[in-house]
């Protein structure tokens, strides 16, 4: 009998590379614009808000919120962008997906791509929070908390990418490397867990304090088990192929033979 790793048939780097032209980086030079514009009115509006009493200390726990909020959001993106559909969807595809599914079978790629294709598809997520931000009311100390986490979570989500790439890179910067070390983004050995075929655990890349956890509780399998029932769609079958995918589902329990 086969192995489910012997049976992975993905799609070659050369063609998820080539996914990344025209279209797809005009896109993304747009959302990356439209991200520092409402980034400059959110930094406004937070130092407006920020009090002079003791509330300024509720900026310290927000940050810590938003990072780990972050590094929750990255694996639900990234495990979304794994699991299903397929790098031909128009604006999502071409960017989001397609870049993911690119780092399976060449995990080094994602260290050679400049600063738009680096951090552009991050800003296509990160917008819409801003939006809300920048909307939100801010009447009181609980408003002005979640205001804080908020704006702080529009700064870390763009910069997933980013860390992401560090976490790939064999010769980090030395700041960089500080900070793996202290946990504080994601550590190389946290995410190499994630470059084992089926690529189905550790999602999480931000900070990585999410990925023990979500994979000891078993959380993305069952979230998988719900949505095949529901749809019938066989996650993984368009990344690594319908026979390992169904292999795969029955060896996890979320389809029978």
């Amino acid at each position: 009998m086969k192995s489910i790793k012997s049976s992975i048939k993905q799609r070659d780097a050369e063609t998820l590379a080539h996914g990344y032209e025209g279209k797809a980086r005009y896109v993304e030079i747009v959302f990356l614009g439209l991200y520092f514009v409402f980034l400059g009115a959110l930094m406004a509006r937070l130092y407006g808000y920020v009090p002079s009493d003791k509330t300024a200390l509720l900026l310290i726990p927000a940050f810590i919120l938003s990072m780990a909020i972050a590094d929750f959001i990255s694996g639900m993106l990234h495990w979304s962008a794994d699991t299903w559909g397929s790098y031909e969807w128009p604006i999502v595809g071409m960017t989001i997906i397609r870049g993911f599914r690119e780092h399976h079978v060449d995990k080094y790629a994602i260290t050679h791509h400049g600063f738009v294709q680096t951090n552009g598809s991050a800003t296509i997520v990160a917008i819409p929070f801003q939006i809300i931000a920048l909307l939100l009311p801010v009447p009181n100390t609980f408003m002005f908390f979640a205001f804080s986490t908020l704006a702080f979570l529009t700064l870390w989500g763009p910069m997933t990418n980013q860390i992401h790439k560090w976490a790939h890179q064999k010769n980090a910067p030395k700041f960089v490397r500080v900070l793996q070390r202290l946990r504080i983004i994601l550590p190389q050995q946290n995410h190499s867990v994630h470059h084992d075929a089926p690529f189905a655990c550790y999602y999480c890349i931000t900070t990585g304090w999410w990925n023990w956890t979500l994979t000891k509780i078993q959380y993305f399998r069952i979230l998988e088990k719900f949505i095949t029932r529901v749809t019938g769609a066989i996650p993984r079958e368009d990344d690594i192929g319908t026979v390992a995918a169904k292999m795969l589902a029955v060896e996890q329990g979320i389809i029978t033979k």
